[in-house]
């Protein structure tokens, strides 16, 4: 398999643009996977903390299951993408999540990750 196929087939996922943002903040977004209402912020400027984010992908949900959970605050497109299916569940975001500004905000988003990741699976 490619690795276009692969992502589509097992990350469920397909890939929109590059460099889809340039102010460096995102926000979860309601899905049957997710709540959503929470704002992130990631490095987009060179600091002497991170690497700078200079071309965060735009991502986009592929088949049943599959739901955008995150967009880009400064145009609404798809950065976050998660799946859950019958054996098994997947997140894939469109930036590094170790560009995330605050130790606080990593750990809302991992929490957010864990909270799709560990929803039962269908029956």
């Amino acid at each position: 398999k490619s690795d276009q196929q692969w992502a589509k087939q097992v990350l469920h996922y397909t890939f929109l643009e590059p460099q889809a943002a340039t102010e460096g903040k995102v926000k979860t977004v309601p899905s049957p996977l997710l709540k959503g209402g929470a704002h992130y912020n990631y490095y987009n400027e060179l600091n002497d903390k991170s690497y700078v984010v200079e071309s965060p992908d735009g991502i986009m949900p592929v088949g049943d299951g599959a739901y955008t959970v995150m967009r880009y605050e400064e145009n609404e497109i798809s950065c976050g993408i998660a799946y859950r299916g019958d054996d098994y569940s997947t997140m894939v975001l469109g930036f590094p999540i170790e560009s995330i500004k605050s130790s606080e905000q990593r750990d809302s988003l991992m929490s957010d990750a864990l909270q799709v990741l560990s929803a039962p699976f269908k029956k």
